[in-house]
């Protein structure tokens, strides 16, 4: 098992189509299990060149590991260890996915491994309902606001992405938040994914046929036991695949 501790390498004028790809999955403490099956999901519809890595302290069967970076936020984030899924932004790879432990993916995702320079998500339909008042008041005016779950960075300067923790308090209390101001602040040009490649389990998202589903209920996770959430039969399906 490989573990990394270091510091990204930055490769200029890289080749899109001999780009080194990494997922990498957060898999600190309960999370660990939502790996697990999502790294399964995903070896089974995705037979693209890529390594999957996980953050944490505990290694995970099919994905090599890194040790989760602590970062200085300018407050006491409530959700603060959303933030070490950014230690992936430290591994030596062109292209970085970053994906929630919460998710599930159930078919190919041919997107993600295009050839395009930049960063890309999928939008988030409810953070305007649950966060209305207080992004109107720290002037946050962005037309489309994306979601934390799945991000592709290509080349992005992270850097700037990295100084919103010591001066900013994001508005979500966790990643999503400083991600928007992020986009907001350096006008971060976004390539926004099709709402199938981020299904959320949420009122508010609209209906779709998914390719990735989030299960997003705050308070049970799909793997702990009472949860009762649409989709878990599926995931119970690929938990029990080899």
């Amino acid at each position: 098992m490989c573990v990394w501790r270091g510091t990204r390498i930055t490769i200029n004028n890289v080749k899109l189509e001999t780009m080194k790809t990494a997922i990498a999955i957060v898999a600190i403490g309960h999370f660990k299990k939502g790996a697990e099956v999502l790294i399964k999901s995903l070896r089974i519809h995705n037979k693209n060149d890529f390594d999957i890595w996980t953050i944490g302290y505990e290694d995970v069967k099919g994905a090599f590991r890194i040790e989760p970076e602590v970062f200085n936020l300018a407050v006491a984030d409530k959700w603060k260890e959303s933030i070490t899924k950014f230690t992936a932004l430290r591994l030596p790879y062109d292209r970085i996915i970053i994906m929630d432990a919460d998710m599930l993916c159930v078919d190919e995702l041919p997107i993600l491994f295009e050839d395009f320079y930049g960063f890309a998500a999928a939008q988030d339909f409810a953070t305007q309902h649950y966060y209305k008042d207080i992004i109107d008041s720290i002037g946050l005016k962005l037309d489309v606001f994306i979601n934390g779950g799945l991000l592709v960075f290509n080349g992005q300067n992270l850097d700037k992405l990295i100084s919103m923790f010591d001066c900013c308090e994001s508005y979500t209390t966790g990643d999503q938040g400083y991600l928007n101001y992020w986009r907001y602040h350096f006008d971060i040009d976004t390539k926004i994914l099709p709402v199938e490649y981020n299904c959320a389990l949420d009122p508010y998202w609209p209906p779709c046929k998914p390719k990735i589903i989030h299960y997003t209920d705050p308070d049970t996770k799909v793997w702990e036991y009472g949860y009762t959430g649409k989709y878990l039969k599926i995931w119970k399906q690929y938990e029990a695949r080899d």
